[in-house]
């Protein structure tokens, strides 16, 4: 039986299509029989209502396992599918914040950080006369990271460094597990 899964291709055999008079068996419960012949082993896995598949038809002798063939394939699909390395997520802070609304933006920030691996891109942005203003943004920019760090006792630190990018200063914070 050959299933196909966006680019990923299974090949079992299972069972009355496995070809071999003698294999390795391995039961539901993931314990090691032996060496048995393919029929001895299709009545067990048919007395438990369940499937016989080849699992390493390379093997000598090949593996067999009696499993539920549906869960398997599930089980293989959830494995081929790439896995989330880390999120991003962005805060856009205006340059004339206000005190309270920081703290706010603060506790969202630290609440996104707690995730394993993330990674939050803060973005000041500055309009019309503010741009003027570069030492005020740069300021304002490292007490948001000075009052994380306080927060977290060390922990969320500044990844690179804060960067002009238009009119805005962008900057990335992580937590560190030291």
């Amino acid at each position: 039986m050959v299933i196909k899964v966006k680019k990923t291709v299974f090949r079992h055999f299972l069972n009355q299509e496995i070809p071999f008079t003698k294999i390795f068996l391995i039961n539901e419960e993931n314990e090691q029989i032996g060496l048995t012949s393919k029929q001895e082993a299709l009545d067990k896995s048919q007395n438990l209502n369940l499937d016989l598949v080849c699992i390493s038809p390379n093997a000598n002798p090949p593996v067999c396992k009696i499993i539920d063939y549906q869960k398997y394939l599930y089980q293989l699909k959830k494995k081929s599918k790439p896995q989330k390395k880390f999120l991003c997520k962005e805060s856009k802070v205006s340059f004339h914040i206000s005190e309270g609304d920081l703290i706010t933006k603060i506790k969202q920030i630290e609440k996104w950080l707690d995730g394993n691996g993330n990674t939050v891109k803060v973005n000041l942005e500055m309009q019309g006369r503010e741009q003027e203003h570069k030492d005020l943004a740069r300021e304002k920019c490292q007490k948001i990271i000075d009052l994380l760090h306080e927060k977290s006792a060390g922990q969320i630190k500044l990844r690179g460094e804060i960067k002009a990018q238009g009119r805005a200063y962008i900057f990335f914070l992580y937590r560190s597990n030291k």
